[in-house]
């Protein structure tokens, strides 16, 4: 006879029905506040913390590993903070999860939580987390805070629907690229970050704050749809001007102290407000007086102290010119006064955002600024600091001044005549006085700027001021062949056809009449009937070839 033995696998369910705990405090805790989940030998019984449907609440009791807490499929609350745990167990199993706080635990990364579609409360602050997992799947999830970690990207957001506080400050957030779609967001502070721009957060018209502060911002988008705006954070970015803000007078608290606002709205119907800061941007007295209208505005508005508004515009100019100063500002407010100074020390003041010096002289270079009261009541305490040029005055007119010249006549016999036009030197620092250089050769100084019998070829300009401070212009002038002249030079150093001029650019080949290269030169230039040697060539036909392509003959005589 024979019997057959069949075992049957055992139902993984009932497979394991006790777990030991690891971690001495955590066991403690069951065992102290919860004794019924443990058996005799202080397990964990597998089957009562499945059906355990209450909260939770370790904090700071000495907890390294919370393993086992994987198996409380039905927990709705835990709260772990203050414990040293580097990492948490698996928590997908948790389907009815609400809340979860774990603050200050050391956490160096979080377990998979997407599945935690009951997940109301998840709250990550002041550990050392660098990364953030899925939150696509965290439809029911009201607040959110991941404050004071080490965290550079932020997750999709777009799937948190329910969320009405969002909390991410003191971190490394680069970027926050998701669109926050709740209507229900009332709280938004991604303050202390490293963010240049935010999402936009036009749908969420139920906020009531928005923190920014302390990050690298230099525009937003339009906060016009968030009616319900109260308080506003934008202190220490990079802002030149406030977003759009919201019509109505909801909002109470806007402080965009230390930017780089150079205008802000008239704000003075806002009647809300409780403290309006601008303090340390470059705002000028066209923005600030209109906000004097507003019923509190002394103990409500803050701008002083401005930060130095401008930059240095570089003038040079030479001694003798007129040189204009302007704030470049508040042209249109006639109630201020400017007080002058360059280098730190008063010279002069104006009721205009401008002042003329006139005839300047060496000892007025420096640097200018202005300093600007108002007096409409309420700003007199007020005073603005603008700066204007950075002036560098030179003694000497001809160099800087802008030269050109035109060849009025040119014939072979009369030569060239030439006109010289200073493009914008002053009167103050003439006469001028002009010579030409050419193969070393000086001129005479011409005191006129229309100058005549010049010969062909190049010629270096010197310029004389009456201070006689020279300029000089290396191969400037160029006269070519007059056109009634035949193709005919004679270099014997009598002044009259020594060498030919080629105007075109290029290189410039030389030929004898049997195609032997005598002369390489670089265009425009001058022959003056030498060989590379630098002696002068035989009488003859020779051959001047321009970029290996145009020709001309030309006689050497002697």
């Amino acid at each position: 006879m024979f019997f057959l033995l069949v075992l049957l696998p055992k139902d993984p369910a009932n497979a394991q029905q006790y777990f030991t705990i690891p971690d001495p405090a955590f066991r403690d805790y069951l065992d102290k506040n919860y004794p019924y989940l443990l058996n005799n030998q202080k397990q964990l019984i597998i089957a009562s913390a499945n059906s355990f449907a209450g909260t939770i609440s370790c904090m700071g009791m000495g907890i390294r590993d919370l393993s086992g807490l994987e198996y409380f499929t039905n927990l709705l609350q835990i709260n772990c903070s203050k414990n040293t745990l580097e990492k948490l167990p698996s928590l997908n199993a948790l389907k009815g999860l609400t809340h979860l706080w774990a603050e200050e635990c050391g956490l160096t990364e979080l377990p998979e939580i997407s599945h935690l579609k009951n997940l109301q409360v998840f709250d990550v602050k002041s550990n050392n987390l660098s990364v953030l997992p899925n939150l696509s799947g965290l439809t029911s999830l009201t607040y959110f805070d991941c404050s004071i970690n080490k965290i550079v990207l932020m997750p999709d957001l777009s799937g948190l629907v329910n969320l009405e506080s969002f909390y991410c400050y003191r971190n490394r957030i680069e970027a926050i690229s998701s669109v926050l779609n709740s209507p229900n967001l009332k709280i938004f502070d991604c303050s202390f970050n490293n963010l240049k721009s935010v999402p936009d957060l036009s749908r969420s018209t139920n906020l009531i704050e928005i923190n920014l502060a302390m990050n690298f911002i230099s525009e937003l988008p339009s906060f016009v749809n968030l009616i319900n705006l109260e308080r506003l954070y934008l202190y220490n970015n990079s802002l030149t001007m406030l977003p759009v803000l919201p019509p109505g007078d909801k909002l109470m608290l806007l402080n965009a102290a230390s930017n780089k606002l150079i205008s802000i709205p008239d704000l003075s119907t806002k009647t809300s407000l409780t403290v309006a800061a601008f303090d340390h941007n470059h705002i000028s007295f066209s923005d600030i007086i209109p906000q004097v209208a507003h019923p509190s505005f002394a103990s409500v508005f803050i701008f002083n102290p401005q930060d130095t508004i401008n930059d240095f515009t570089n003038v040079s100019a030479i001694v003798g010119d007129e040189v204009g100063i302007s704030v470049k500002r508040d042209a249109q407010i006639n109630s201020s006064r400017y007080f002058w100074k360059k280098d730190g020390s008063f010279f002069d003041t104006t009721t205009s955002n401008s002042v003329l010096l006139k005839s300047i002289k060496k000892s007025q270079e420096g640097s200018y600024i202005a300093e600007v009261v108002n007096s409409t009541p309420g700003l007199e305490s007020l005073r603005l600091i603008f700066k204007t040029v950075s002036l560098k005055v030179s003694e000497c007119g001809a160099s800087s001044t802008t030269y050109n010249y035109s060849i009025v006549s040119n014939s072979c016999r009369e030569g060239a005549v030439i006109s010289i036009e200073n493009l914008n030197s002053s009167a103050l620092n003439g006469p001028f006085k002009y010579q030409l250089v050419t193969k070393g050769v000086k001129s005479l100084w011409y005191t006129t700027t229309q100058i005549d019998e010049l010969k062909p070829g190049v010629y270096d300009l010197i310029i004389k001021d009456k201070n006689s401070c020279l300029t000089e212009l290396k191969n400037y002038i160029l006269i070519p062949n007059a056109e009634d002249c035949d193709n005919v030079i004679t270099p014997n150093g009598d002044g009259m056809g020594d060498y030919y001029s080629i105007l075109a650019s290029g290189k410039i080949k030389i030929y004898d009449k049997s195609l032997k290269l005598i002369k390489e030169l670089i265009g425009p230039g001058i022959w003056d009937g030498t060989d590379s040697r630098g002696e002068i060539v035989p009488i003859g036909l020779y051959i001047i070839v321009i970029n290996d392509k145009d020709k001309i003959n030309i006689l050497v005589l002697n």
